[in-house]
């Protein structure tokens, strides 16, 4: 996903207009930005921006970056990886632009320490993921799946998350009782959500001196105080064939279901373009959905899922499925509600499933999860050795 914006708002409205005129598909973000998800799209508006920018930039001699120069150097090399080209409009008169020479003599201004050649030894990070490409998918749906982007926070803020941290509160329903909850598995304490890893974490599970850790299909408990693996069940999902998956559920089958299920909702709707695209669901004569297939590498409750988007501003709403590990019987209309802001990122607070027939919800409940207070984590910067030394 990428992000246009002129701060002059005469050069804005014309970006903005000549897009339209270009056939751009984009959405424009609470803070005015031009939002594009697709490097066609990207292509179109970037071509548009830096025509228009060149009326201006016929001289450039300063570099302001607003104590900002940090995420604009990470930017810049994130898109030299990705083979595109990054400009950016920063300066309140439109005088400066971002290339990669100003972005080189900003660096070359900075004290001695602090550039990025600086570092006496390599800053391991994990590379920001790339936009989902949308491959196959009609306008509609993308610019659907775009707008619902932007209202849970945008791709960029996404993709600079390295974890999600959601306090238990309560839970209830059916499926609990049926599966043992409070006798054979209770819950912890607290869930950290890493959603560019696969890995969900389980504090005080399943009791204060262990951890449960959920790894791309992997499960296994932890002691607290050295790591050590107490028990572990690589591929779990395996257990789950025939007859066994109405078991009752112990602490790894719970680790398990619940490690996968809030993986998966926290990487959508930023995730949903590199799904295979299905149809689009309609309401009353309104688009209001798509229907996505995931891969089969995606650990989530079924490959095919349909997603649903409502309020002022496009959010998820609504997400279908057939909860395959308890049975293919198990389909569940799954509501999201109760959203606060953490970190720039858009979170459900409250998960609220219901039977599911013939595609329809109905008001028979399945379960009812309550998390407390929210806190997103940044990922750690490529340059904090520099900042620090």
């Amino acid at each position: 996903m990428w992000r246009f914006k002129f701060l002059r708002e005469d050069l804005q409205r014309e970006l903005v207009e000549r897009a339209r005129a270009e056939g751009a598909v984009f959405a424009m973000d609470p803070e005015g930005f031009i939002v594009t998800a697709t490097e066609e799209d990207h292509r179109r508006v970037g071509h548009l921006e830096w025509d228009i920018a060149q009326r201006i930039l016929v001289h450039c001699s300063s570099f302001s970056t607003d104590g900002n120069l940090e995420s604009y150097v990470m930017e810049r090399d994130i898109n030299i990886a990705r083979g595109v080209p990054y400009l950016e409009c920063l300066s309140g008169d439109g005088s400066e632009h971002v290339t990669f020479e100003l972005l080189k003599r900003a660096e070359s201004s900075l004290p001695v320490g602090q550039r990025p050649w600086d570092r006496d030894k390599p800053v391991t990070h994990a590379p920001r993921p790339p936009p989902p490409r949308y491959d196959g998918w009609p306008d509609d749906a993308r610019a659907l799946v775009v707008r619902a982007v932007v209202a849970h926070g945008g791709h960029p803020r996404w993709s600079a998350t390295d974890c999600i941290r959601l306090r238990f509160e309560a839970a209830r329903g059916p499926l609990f009782a049926l599966k043992g909850y409070g006798q054979t598995f209770f819950a912890p304490r607290e869930f950290e959500v890493r959603p560019h890893e696969q890995v969900t974490i389980f504090h005080d599970y399943p009791d204060a001196a262990h951890r449960g850790r959920f790894a791309g299909g992997d499960v296994r408990l932890e002691r607290v105080a050295d790591g050590a693996v107490t028990r572990d069940s690589p591929d779990h999902r395996r257990t789950f064939q025939g007859l066994a998956r109405y078991r009752r559920w112990d602490a790894l089958d719970a680790l398990y279901f619940f490690g996968y299920a809030l993986w998966h909702y926290h990487t959508v709707p930023f995730a949903l373009g590199a799904a295979r695209f299905v149809r689009v669901l309609y309401d009353r004569g309104e688009l209001t959905g798509v229907e996505v297939e995931f891969p089969a590498e995606v650990p989530t409750h079924c490959r095919r899922q349909r997603f649903f988007f409502g309020g002022e501003d496009g959010r998820i709403t609504r997400h279908d499925y057939t909860a395959e590990v308890i049975g293919r019987w198990a389909r569940g209309c799954h509501f999201w509600k109760a959203y606060v802001r953490a970190g720039g990122l858009l979170v459900a607070r409250q998960r609220r499933v219901v039977a599911c027939v013939l595609g329809r919800a109905t008001a028979i409940p399945v379960l009812h999860v309550d998390f407390g207070d929210v806190v997103v984590e940044p990922r750690p910067s490529p340059y904090a050795h520099a900042r620090r030394s």
